[in-house]
């Protein structure tokens, strides 16, 4: 937790939580454009950052689940194979 001030009023901030905008009410009075860019690119940087989450999960399930298949197959004939080549 950070303790951050916002406006004369100070506030704990989690960044754990996905609270990233400290900057922006810091650089708003001096350029609202630049501020206006940083919070575009971090609302679209924590989507993709859930989308990477999300599909990292799930490459995961399917690798654990591949490998219980083979796990739990008679590897017998996958051995006899190889030694046979």
């Amino acid at each position: 937790m950070l303790m951050v001030n916002r406006r004369d009023t100070w506030k704990w901030v989690d960044p754990d939580k996905g609270d990233y905008s400290v900057a922006q009410p810091l650089l708003q009075p001096y350029n609202r454009q630049t501020s206006w860019l940083l919070t575009k690119i971090t609302n679209q940087m924590r989507k993709e950052t859930i989308s990477i989450q999300k599909f990292v999960g799930e490459a995961r399930q399917a690798s654990n689940d591949a490998m219980k298949a083979v796990k739990d197959m008679d590897m017998g004939w996958f051995t006899g194979l190889l030694i046979g080549l």
